[in-house]
């Protein structure tokens, strides 16, 4: 199948070189402070968050643990946990307030009856999401936070649509008697979209790696039909823009990690991809905790509020960072193998692309690492707000700097 014809995506000139089978979060859950103890004294205690339709109590947060010093690490008044990765992190994020009684005009107006029960959703970080029960079923609220996501709004619903009636196992939007997907609630734009079976896994079996990547081949050929021309939100200009603040805020106890992620901007600039690799439709998102399987079949993919235009071969090499490599920085040959057997059993790589793979996957563990920890020093405010560690990519980036992607060597997956 022919590519489609390619656009510009690329890094600008270089700066200062200095997120349906959830965890649900019941009216009273602990989150432990063992993986990213920024939220503890370092004592190991616990902190209670109520967290119920209208009754949401911000998580107080401390910052006051340390870790070794060294390249890319933090040091001072900001330390990680370094020592303790866990297979798959456990958050929730709640930036708006939403309650029974402001869902039931909405509900009347899908078709959905009265509502019954609303849940925070223990995962996500961008948006504020809900599972809500009513009469006739169970659905998932999301606001979206975002203005940017919230622009791309109706064109993330399109996608959506289309990728369903295609066939894809992905959340079907909810309409209203106008047709219309997209709502306003506490002034956020909000939507309602079909639950999908399945759960999210911990750690990811091959099995999974390899339907995986057979759905994320699907995608892209798929989504060559589909008009979406929406940029990364989180751009190569966004990183720069992330890293000229981070310099500006002349923290010291973040210097050496802020030198480091300059260094690898740098080493970005002169290794950035071709202008001509195959791009289209990405996920953008696509880790382990926005996928649903029952047992090893897959059964659905979520969240779909970063996806964008961009090349496929760094949406590849976004899910062979989250699939392939743990947080502890470590790869999984085995998983590596069968994830890019299921991509190249739907969409054979190109040899440009089999050539810069090593360089996609160092990028996607630069990208995420830089918004993580960007968002680690600023944070945003919220009812309940927890953040990604980002010692977790960190130790992914610097594994990528030392060493190649271990495995099968991909020119010989075709």
């Amino acid at each position: 199948m022919p590519n489609p014809p390619i656009q510009a995506f690329r890094i600008g000139p270089t700066r200062k070189l200095a997120k349906n089978g959830h965890d649900l979060l019941p009216i009273t859950r602990y989150i432990e402070s063992a993986f990213f103890s920024q939220y503890s004294t370092g004592s190991g205690r616990k902190q209670e968050v109520h967290l119920h339709a209208g009754n949401q109590q911000s998580l107080q947060q401390t910052h006051a643990v340390d870790g070794p010093r060294g390249s890319g690490q933090c040091q001072g008044n900001c330390r990680f946990r370094h020592n303790t990765p866990t297979p798959m992190e456990t958050t929730v994020s709640v930036y708006t307030v939403v309650t029974i009684q402001d869902l039931e005009p909405f509900t009347i107006d899908r078709n959905l009856g009265q509502p019954r029960q609303l849940e925070a959703i223990a995962q996500g970080i961008i948006n504020s999401n809900y599972r809500l029960t009513t009469s006739r079923g169970t659905v998932i609220l999301t606001l979206v936070e975002n203005p940017e996501e919230a622009q791309a709004l109706p064109h993330i619903m399109a996608l959506l649509e289309q990728l369903g009636q295609a066939g894809l196992p992905v959340p079907r939007p909810i309409k209203d008697a106008n047709d219309q997907a997209v709502f306003t609630l506490h002034g956020r734009p909000a939507v309602m979209v079909t639950q999908l079976p399945g759960v999210s896994p911990n750690i990811p079996s091959a099995a999974q790696c390899h339907q995986l990547g057979s759905w994320l081949g699907t995608l892209h050929i798929r989504g060559m039909t589909v008009p979406m021309q929406r940029p990364d939100r989180l751009s190569p200009e966004a990183w720069a823009t992330m890293l000229d603040r981070l310099y500006a805020s002349h923290n010291a106890a973040h210097e050496k990690t802020i030198a480091w992620l300059q260094r690898e901007w740098a080493w970005l600039n002169s290794h950035w991809f071709p202008l001509d690799l195959p791009q289209g439709v990405c996920h953008g998102d696509l880790f382990p905790d926005n996928t649903l399987f029952s047992g090893d079949q897959l059964t659905g993919i979520i969240d779909f509020y970063s996806a964008c235009h961009a090349p496929w071969l760094y949406d590849l090499a976004i899910s062979l960072c989250a699939w392939c490599l743990d947080d502890a920085g470590q790869p999984h040959p085995e998983r590596i193998h069968a994830l890019m057997s299921g991509y190249n059993q739907v969409r054979p790589l190109t040899l440009a692309e089999r050539n810069h793979l090593q360089a996609a996957c160092r990028t996607a563990a630069f990208r995420f690492s830089l918004s993580r920890f960007h968002d680690h020093c600023f944070p945003r405010e919220g009812a309940t707000v927890t953040r990604r560690n980002p010692e977790s990519f960190m130790a992914r980036l610097r594994f990528l700097q030392s060493k190649p992607l271990p495995g099968v060597p991909i020119h010989q997956l075709q």
